[in-house]
């Protein structure tokens, strides 16, 4: 019950105003002459919000997630790597030029990186590929959601909804994957209780 509530509190701050009233969905729709880098690292984590909430809410889609496990799995990982990547390269592109460096922009990417590592790494060898794909989304979605919230002033209400659904998505998860067998890392398919 508690993935439910903290999916749809993630769709809700997904469609309402985040900061500067952009609506992260709106995200999804590229800018003509925008930032190359830009749009992998904004687009990549809401996308992964966006299916962490499919998963979680639609049976079917978490029965699909779930038969392939393994494959998702190592997209995911690919796909932080690319999202990682394109973070660091636009941080480094937009201090480029400057006399100052903003310490805190570096500060927060560099716990957004951690934070994100830290979950991809904890779900490694707890319960099967399937059960770790929830979490590893949240992962993806964990870099811009840690990045974004300094200041804390600067979210509006969306960007609040959104942050207090994705730390309960990820209790929720991490406790059910906490619950599961250890296993080798990469263990076998199976489907996750609950997904159909």
């Amino acid at each position: 019950m508690l993935r439910k509530i903290a999916a749809v509190l993630l769709l809700i701050g997904l469609c309402t105003p985040y900061s500067c009233d952009v609506r992260p969905v709106s995200l999804l729709a590229p800018k003509a002459g925008g930032d190359p880098w830009g749009y992998p690292a904004t687009l990549i984590p809401v996308l992964a919000a966006m299916v962490y909430v499919a998963i979680s809410l639609l049976p079917g889609a978490g029965a699909w997630a779930g038969r392939r496990g393994a494959t998702i799995r190592g997209l995911l990982a690919v796909l932080f790597g690319v999202m990682a990547g394109a973070w660091l390269v636009g941080q480094m592109g937009d201090a480029r030029g400057r006399e100052h460096i903003d310490v805190s922009d570096w500060t927060m990417l560099a716990a957004g990186l951690a934070w994100s590592v830290g979950l991809l790494l904890w779900t490694r060898r707890r319960g099967a590929s399937a059960d770790q794909v929830p979490l590893m989304l949240l992962a993806i979605l964990g870099l811009p959601v840690v990045f974004c919230f300094y200041p804390p002033s600067g979210l509006r209400y969306g960007g609040w909804i959104l942050t207090a659904g994705y730390f309960l998505a990820v209790v929720a998860e991490a406790r059910a994957l906490q619950e599961a067998p250890v296993g080798p890392p990469g263990g076998p398919i199976a489907t996750r209780p609950g997904a159909g």
